[in-house]
C-alpha cells in the first residue's frame, strides 16, 4: 500500500490520530482536511501546529505570536534574520501569512504525502514547533532589551 493512501480524504483523520496517539501528542481539532495539534513548550508557551491536506501534499504551519496589523510595517531586521534562517534549514521555511487581517510570521513545511511516515511526521512537527518557540523567546528578549534601552535613555538627564 502506498503511503499516499494513508492521507486520502477518508484516511487523513485516521492516520493523524494514529501518529499522534503513538507519539503521545494532543489533537485539538481534526477533520478530513485539517488538523490542529497543541504542544506545551519548556518556555511555558503553547504552540499550535496546523496540518492541511492538499491533493498530494501536506502543509504544516506554526504561526508565531509575532503579528502586525495588515498594512503595518514590520521591522526589516526580523525579515532579514528569518530569510537567513531559511537559507540554513532543510525542514521548514519562514513566511508571512495573513490570518484574520493580521500579518503573522509563521514557519511552514510542505511535504509530499507519499513520503510521509510516522518518523518523518514526527521530525517535521518537532522541528517546526521548537523553531517557532525559539523564535518567540528570542523576539521577547529583543523587545525587552529594546524597551530597557528606551527606559534607560528616558532616565538620562
Amino acid at each position: 500500500m502506498s503511503l499516499l493512501s494513508y492521507f486520502t480524504q477518508s484516511n487523513f483523520e485516521k492516520t493523524i490520530r494514529s501518529y499522534c496517539r503513538d507519539l503521545g501528542w494532543q489533537i485539538t481539532e481534526i477533520d478530513a482536511e485539517y488538523a490542529k495539534l497543541s504542544f506545551e513548550m519548556e518556555s511555558g508557551r503553547t504552540q499550535p501546529l496546523f496540518i492541511f491536506r492538499f491533493d498530494s501534499t501536506l502543509e504544516f504551519s506554526v504561526p508565531s505570536a509575532l503579528s502586525y496589523e495588515e498594512g503595518e510595517e514590520f521591522p526589516d531586521w526580523i525579515s532579514t534574520m528569518l530569510m537567513r534562517e531559511n537559507a540554513k534549514s532543510k525542514v521548514g521555511f519562514w513566511c508571512v501569512e495573513t490570518i484574520k487581517s493580521k500579518s503573522i510570521f509563521s514557519i511552514m513545511h510542505n511535504a509530499e504525502q507519499n513520503l510521509m511516515d510516522r518518523d518523518y511526521f514526527q521530525g517535521i512537527v518537532s522541528k517546526l514547533v521548537v523553531t517557532c518557540d525559539e523564535f518567540e523567546v528570542s523576539m521577547e528578549e529583543a523587545m525587552s532589551e529594546k524597551e530597557a534601552g528606551e527606559t534607560d535613555a528616558e532616565d538620562e538627564p
